[in-house]
């Protein structure tokens, strides 16, 4: 048997990521759009351990795997069964890996936003918090 006839299992099973799909920019937007107005709401909650503040934040992560799934489609880059709960279950490790992985060294602009957006997350709270806006 040859190589060209050698093929791998997961080679010939499609994944449900591996089809690009022309509503994954649209769909990218929004889940940034969603996430971003979580974190807002998340500046603005006085308790950051009561029950909105979690639904918060595992909103956030949701949307945050639901975006890296979303982009990896536009990208043509198949995740695997692996990769895919590893993002579920260390979603702040596998995205720097994602990054680099699909995008190389430009995948530093895009940790470098999502650093950024955190900071001015921390920035509006110490704003407020200083203001005593909420209070």
């Amino acid at each position: 048997m040859n190589n060209s006839q050698h093929t791998s299992s997961a080679e010939q099973l499609p994944s449900s990521t591996d089809a690009r799909s022309p509503d994954d920019i649209p769909r990218k937007r929004r889940l940034l759009i969603q996430i971003l107005l979580c974190s807002v709401l998340l500046g603005l909650l006085p308790n950051e351990d009561s029950l909105l503040a979690r639904i918060l934040w595992f909103t956030m992560l949701v949307h945050a795997i639901l975006w890296t799934e979303a982009d990896a489609r536009e990208h043509g880059l198949p995740i695997g069964s692996c990769f895919r709960w590893f993002l579920r279950l260390a979603f702040a490790f596998a995205m720097p890996v994602y990054c680099f992985r699909s995008r190389g060294w430009k995948g530093i602009g895009l940790l470098l936003t999502a650093i950024g957006f955190l900071a001015l997350n921390v920035f509006i709270i110490q704003l407020i918090e200083e203001l005593k806006v909420w209070r």
